[in-house]
């Protein structure tokens, strides 16, 4: 119908007028209203138009974000962008599911000792002790069920 009207007076805000006259509520917007014509004039109906393909990642991408990274590891993502003229986000994709390579976190891993587990324990216990009565529900394990230390 909004095709119909803007084909008699030839203006958005003509067709938002009648629109609103015909139909007692707020009007589509003037943008849409335009995008409706022209996809009309371009393809004989008012569906939107298809969108562009996804970009393909070349095989010489992927050599190229791979020799950089192997040059410096640390480097980063957003300055491998500004030096390979790629997209942050295709550098990512790269990256990470074609090179399987994520970021490094240093992760500090402390060795057990033979006498971790006994002071672990004293340390729960004590905890446990000085805890209002409920505020660690479960409690420490006594045979086959739980119960508080002050209970």
């Amino acid at each position: 119908m909004c095709l119909w009207w803007y084909t008699e007076c030839k203006s958005p805000i003509m067709v938002q007028q009648q629109f609103r006259r015909q139909y007692g509520r707020n009007p589509p917007l003037n943008s849409i209203i335009m995008r409706w014509v022209t996809n009309f004039q371009q393809t004989g109906g008012v569906k939107k138009l298809p969108q562009s393909e996804r970009t393909v990642v070349t095989q010489q991408t992927v050599d190229s974000v791979q020799v950089a990274f192997q040059r410096s590891s640390q480097k980063s993502i957003r300055r491998a962008s500004r030096q390979l003229h790629i997209l942050k986000s295709i550098i990512h994709k790269v990256l990470h599911k074609r090179l399987n390579l994520q970021a490094y976190k240093l992760q500090i891993i402390q060795v057990l000792e033979p006498n971790d587990h006994p002071l672990s324990f004293e340390f729960s216990h004590r905890a446990l002790l000085i805890s209002p009565v409920g505020f660690f529900p479960l409690g420490i394990r006594q045979g086959s069920y739980l119960r508080h230390p002050c209970s």
